[in-house]
């Protein structure tokens, strides 16, 4: 997993946390994240990879 947080010259440099998540985690994560978006039907949402997740965070924008 990496962080987000550190900026460099207004830029955000990722930060390897040293943190590994199961598939499991990453979805309630993912769900967590959609809701507090105000996203509806986040309790069907399920990836089944990084990338999957990667994608559905850039697609909602």
């Amino acid at each position: 997993m990496f962080l987000l947080q550190q900026r460099i010259s207004d830029r955000i440099v990722p930060h390897l946390a040293g943190i590994r998540l199961s598939l499991n985690e990453l979805n309630e994560i993912l769900r967590k994240h959609f809701a507090a978006a105000g996203h509806c039907c986040v309790a069907k949402m399920l990836v089944a990879s990084v990338a999957e997740a990667v994608q559905a965070v850039d697609a909602a924008g």
